[in-house]
């Protein structure tokens, strides 16, 4: 019998790891770690787009308008925007049109683009954009049968959207010049856009915009032009050089103009934009067998491992999430529901870390690799194991890196139970790496002399080891697969060669960037291996 205070002893032990590395969900396990997100960010993916062109007017109706939008509208698209187009519209349209548009933008902290091709004019120093069927007998008709600018600004204002920008092709000459000799020609800049708004004017204020001999105005050319040719500038750049354009088309009649203030960088082309990968750390120890002889070390190395890579993960991740289950709660069932987990909560770039110390027996029926929990019958792997092959299938079926950790024996073959013949190990795209503690036939040893295995003390050392890491600050995946398969031999006298798979095409990535030289030591050799 094992003594009272031996117990305790050992249950202490666990609980203290426990509180370490586990916040209780319920009856989930993991150590969660989030950064407090940005609010402010603004989600560049989230785009929206009003374009609106109107040319039949029936005084003096235009030629480019409605072609202007159509080609604003699929460069817009091109570039990710959802485009609502509307053409020769009369103002009630107009106004449900751009009501539906504020409404899409509200809470979607992205960008909201509009554009506007056709006739405007100020009064009172406000601007208004002409709708095709307006009817304007009298200057005080103005606020009643057109459109005021400020209602974007409103519509951006109220939405809270990310960025806005809105592009007025809207200075041509004034239908009403003739009839209100008092009004000034063209726009105004004199009204206050919302913040992180910026306008872009086809010309200066109270100055008139061509509306161009070709298929489309000046500016409007000019902006479809440059958007396409130098999508990856940033905004205000790409304004610039429609700004010169236009001057130079113009023989510098025409001066683009901007109003307004941005506080963000905007890309048309979309600014691929660092995000810190999430760390995903699977860890199963088995020590306490009812089937089998017991293993010393098995929940300690699990662990270990996960104490490890959590304390040298340094700045490389934005959030970790650790699951250690030892003995009876690393359940078959619970091993499949906890990978099953991270798959639900898995990204794209994400990192995934999974560690298995305790039995493992190949199957005489199909000769799969299994994984045996601490009840399960060793007559019958194949229905109360858990099978090698599925856990890289469903690895190599997330969008992440992953390397699988075995502190097992003999795993030659792994990936041969697929139905495709050939093995999804080593198919290009597969960005599973696996680590297996040795090869065909040889023992899997444990040593009292450092509590633990030859492979999770490889393992350690390999990412401590200032001397391995060449001082470059950093230990890779293919650097410390080079270190253990160097160090396990000298650790074991020959006894032991460790096992390392590298898909095809797989993609080299850190796995720890902070040096502990002080709590390195040096390999040493086993002077009793026991075997698992």
């Amino acid at each position: 019998m094992v003594p009272h205070a031996l117990l305790v002893k050992e249950f202490l032990t666990i609980l203290f790891f426990l509180l370490v590395f586990c916040r209780l969900e319920g009856q989930e396990k993991g150590l969660i770690i989030k950064r407090k997100k940005d609010s402010s960010a603004v989600n560049f993916n989230e785009r929206l787009a009003l374009v609106m062109g109107n040319a039949s007017y029936t005084d003096n109706p235009l030629k480019n308008p409605v072609h202007d939008a159509l080609e604003v509208a699929a460069i817009l698209k091109k570039y990710g925007f959802t485009v609502l187009l509307d053409t020769n519209s009369d103002r009630a349209t107009m106004n449900r049109v751009i009501n539906d548009f504020g409404d899409s933008l509200v809470k979607k902290n992205g960008v909201g683009l509009f554009y506007y091709s056709g006739h405007g004019i100020q009064y009172n120093a406000r601007n208004f954009l002409l709708p095709v069927k307006s009817s304007i007998r009298r200057e005080a008709d103005i606020e009643d049968e057109a459109i005021a600018v400020s209602k974007i600004f409103e519509k951006c204002n109220i939405s809270k959207n990310g960025l806005s920008l809105i592009v007025l092709d809207a200075c041509r000459n004034n239908p009403y010049s003739e009839k209100f000799p008092g009004m000034l020609q063209g726009l105004n800049d004199l009204e206050k856009a919302p913040g992180n708004t910026l306008v872009f004017y086809a010309t200066r204020p109270n100055e008139t915009a061509a509306d161009g001999t070709g298929e489309n105005s000046p500016f409007t050319e000019s902006f479809i032009r440059v958007v396409s040719r130098n999508d990856s500038i940033e905004l205000f750049q790409l304004i610039k050089q429609v700004t010169r354009e236009v001057k130079e088309k113009t023989r510098d009649v025409q001066y683009p103009w901007i109003a307004g203030t941005l506080d963000k960088d905007f890309y048309f082309k979309e600014k691929k934009i660092y995000r810190k990968p999430q760390l995903f750390i699977l860890s199963f120890g088995i020590s306490a067998y009812k089937n089998s002889a017991p293993l010393k070390y098995g929940t300690k190395g699990a662990f270990d491992f996960a104490f490890e890579f959590r304390r040298t993960q340094g700045d490389l991740y934005d959030s970790v999430f650790a699951y250690i289950l030892i003995n009876n709660v690393a359940s078959r069932e619970k091993i499949y529901s906890s990978i099953n987990e991270i798959k639900q909560k898995a990204r794209e770039g994400d990192i995934i870390y999974i560690y298995y110390n305790g039995h493992m027996i190949q199957s005489a029926v199909n000769q799969q690799y299994y994984w045996m929990p601490a009840g399960a019958d060793f007559n019958d792997p194949i229905r109360t194991g858990v099978s090698t092959d599925d856990i890289i299938y469903l690895l190599a079926r997330l969008p992440c890196k992953s390397l699988l950790f075995l502190d097992g024996p003999s795993v030659e073959g792994i990936g041969s139970g697929y139905k495709n013949p050939v093995s999804e190990l080593t198919a290009p795209g597969n960005n599973v790496v696996v680590f297996a503690a040795a090869k065909k036939g040889e023992p899997v040893l444990e040593s009292n002399q450092f509590e633990g295995s030859a492979f999770i003390h490889a393992l350690i050392n390999g990412l401590r080891d200032s001397v391995f890491q060449e001082n470059k600050g950093f230990v890779d995946v293919k650097g410390l697969g080079d270190y253990i398969e160097t160090a396990i031999p000298l650790v074991t006298n020959g006894q032991q060669h460790p096992l390392i798979i590298y898909p095809s095409g797989w993609k080299n990535f850190i796995v720890t960037s902070q040096l502990k030289p002080d709590s390195y030591t040096k390999p040493i050799r086993l002077p009793a291996p026991g075997k698992k």
